[in-house]
C-alpha cells in the first residue's frame, strides 16, 4: 500500500521521487488490491476520515487523477482508484451490481487501511463521470454523494436504474463546471460549482462539502437485512447501567454529524442505546409522517429485541425535531404505549418532509407549522413525556411558541447547537427515560 508524505511516496518501505510515482503506485496496487482497483492512496500518520471512490474510464489512472488523490489524502481522505470499465464488465453491464461491487471495494479498502467506516463519495472527472453517475442512480443509499468535473451525462449509462423520479438527483451532487454551464443545471438536488479561481480548488472544496455531511455515520454498526433500505447507525456501550429504554434518533438535514454522535454516545453510556437515522439520506426524497412512522415501527420491531429493551424514546434534532411531532401521532397504539418520551432538540417554526438544498443555506425548507403539531402531540402523548430543547439565541425555534401545559421546555446558552453543551442536553434527555416509571 502506498502513502504520501512531504511530496514523496512511500511504497513497500521505499521512498521514491514524484517522477516515479505513477509506475510505483500502479505496480504496488496490482499486487495488493482487487483486480478492478487501480490504486489506493491513504493518508500518512493521520486518520482517514472519509473515503473517495475515483472512477476512471478508458484512459485509466492519469496524472490528473493522481494529483487530485494526493491532495485529498493530505486532507484525511482514503482515495480508491477504480477501473470502471473493467468493473462494469465484471458486473455483466448491470449498474446495480456495479454499484454494489463499488461499495464492497470501499469497505475492503477501509478495513485494510484502518480508515473510518464511512459511506464513500463517488468521484468522476469529465468523461469518467458517466460511471460515477450510473452508480449514484443505481444505489444512492450506498454512497454519501457525488462530485463530478464537467459531467457529460445527467442519468448515466443504465436505464434499468431510473425507476425513481428523475426530477431530483439520486443523492447530493456537486458538478464543477469549468465553462460555467452544466448538464445538471436544472436537476433538483444538484449544485453547479463555478470555479472562481483555480479549478482544482473548486474540486477540493466540493469534495469536502460532501465529506463533511454524515461525518459521524458509521456503516459498520449492526442492523438486519430487512432494514437495509434504511440509513441506520447504532450507538451502544457494553458496560453501561441497566435500563429498559432505547432511543430512535432522527438527525438534522446535515446527516448524522458530531452533535448527534456526542449526544448518542452519552445516552448510550447511561444505558440508553441509540439507533440513529440520517435524515440527509432518509429524507432525500419526500416522506410522509405515516411512512416515517411505519419505518420507525420496523426499527422498533428489530432493535427492541437486539437491545433487550421494551420501551422506546423518540428523538430528533433540527429537521428531525421538526418531523417527530407529526410522526409520533401516526404510531401504532402498541408503540405509543411503550413510548417513554419524545425529545425535540432545536425544532424550527416551519418544516417540510424532504431535504432541500436551501436548508443548508439557512432558508426555510417548508411551510408546515411545527408548534401546532407539538400541541396536537399532547393529545396522544402525555405532556410530561414531551421535551422541547432550544438555544437562547435561536430566532426560529418552535419551543417558545408551542403552548403545551405540562411540557418540559429547557433553554440552553448558545444557538442551534445549544453551545455544544452535549453533557447538559444528554442529561436532560435521559431524564425522559424515568418520567413514565
Amino acid at each position: 500500500m502506498a502513502g504520501y508524505q512531504n511530496g514523496l511516496v512511500k511504497v513497500s518501505g521505499l521512498i521514491l521521487i514524484p517522477a516515479l510515482l505513477f509506475l510505483a503506485l500502479y505496480a504496488s496496487s496490482q499486487a495488493n488490491t482487487p483486480s478492478a482497483t487501480l490504486t489506493v492512496v491513504a493518508p500518512v500518520d493521520m486518520d482517514a476520515r472519509s473515503t473517495a471512490l475515483f472512477l476512471t474510464g478508458k484512459d485509466g489512472w492519469t496524472e490528473k487523477h493522481q494529483l487530485r488523490a494526493t491532495r485529498l489524502a493530505e486532507m484525511h481522505t482514503l482515495v480508491i482508484g477504480v477501473d470502471a470499465p473493467s468493473l462494469m464488465d465484471a458486473s455483466a453491464g448491470s449498474c446495480v451490481t456495479f454499484a454494489e461491487k463499488l461499495s464492497q471495494i470501499a469497505r475492503e479498502a477501509q478495513t485494510k487501511n484502518n480508515a473510518f467506516a464511512r459511506t464513500p463519495v463517488l468521484v468522476g472527472l469529465e468523461n469518467d463521470s458517466d460511471f460515477a453517475v450510473s452508480a449514484a442512480w443505481a444505489a444512492p443509499d450506498r454512497f454519501k454523494g457525488l462530485v463530478t468535473e464537467n459531467a457529460t451525462n445527467m442519468y448515466g449509462l443504465c436505464s434499468e436504474t431510473l425507476h425513481v423520479s428523475q426530477a431530483k438527483a439520486p443523492l447530493r451532487w456537486l458538478d464543477v463546471a469549468h465553462s460555467g454551464t452544466s448538464v445538471v443545471a436544472t436537476l433538483a438536488g444538484a449544485t453547479v460549482v463555478e470555479p472562481r479561481a483555480k479549478e482544482h480548488k473548486a474540486f477540493y472544496q466540493s469534495y469536502l462539502r460532501l465529506a463533511g455531511t454524515d461525518s459521524a455515520f458509521n456503516v459498520e454498526t449492526d442492523s438486519a437485512s430487512i432494514l437495509r433500505d434504511l440509513p441506520l447507525t447504532v450507538h451502544r456501550a457494553e458496560d453501561s447501567p441497566a435500563s429498559d429504554v432505547y432511543a430512535i434518533f432522527l438527525s438534522g438535514d446535515g446527516g448524522w454529524a458530531k452533535f448527534d454522535e456526542e449526544i448518542s454516545d452519552r445516552l448510550a453510556a447511561q444505558g440508553i442505546p441509540v439507533v440513529g437515522v440520517s435524515s440527509l439520506k432518509y429524507m432525500w426524497r419526500e416522506k410522509t409522517p405515516t411512512q416515517i412512522a411505519s419505518d420507525f415501527e420496523r426499527i422498533d420491531d428489530h432493535f427492541r429485541h437486539v437491545f433487550g429493551r421494551s420501551k422506546v424514546m423518540l428523538l430528533g434534532f433540527s429537521l428531525g425535531a421538526n418531523t417527530i411531532p407529526f410522526v409520533a401521532q401516526e404510531l401504532s397504539d402498541d408503540m405509543r404505549e411503550r413510548l417513554v418520551g419524545v425529545g425535540l432538540i432545536a425544532p424550527e417554526t416551519h418544516t417540510g418532509f424532504e431535504i432541500l438544498v436551501g436548508g443548508w443555506l439557512g432558508q426555510r425548507t417548508g411551510s408546515t407549522e411545527v408548534a401546532p403539531a407539538i400541541q396536537a402531540l399532547a393529545t396522544t402523548v402525555p405532556a410530561e413525556r414531551i421535551l422541547c430543547v432550544h438555544g437562547r439565541k435561536e430566532s426560529v425555534s418552535a419551543c417558545p411558541i408551542a403552548q403545551v401545559p405540562g411540557m418540559r421546555r429547557v433553554e440552553f446558552d448558545g444557538g442551534h447547537h445549544m453551545g455544544n453543551d452535549h453533557d447538559g442536553v444528554a442529561r436532560t434527555i435521559s431524564e425522559l427515560a424515568v418520567t413514565k416509571g
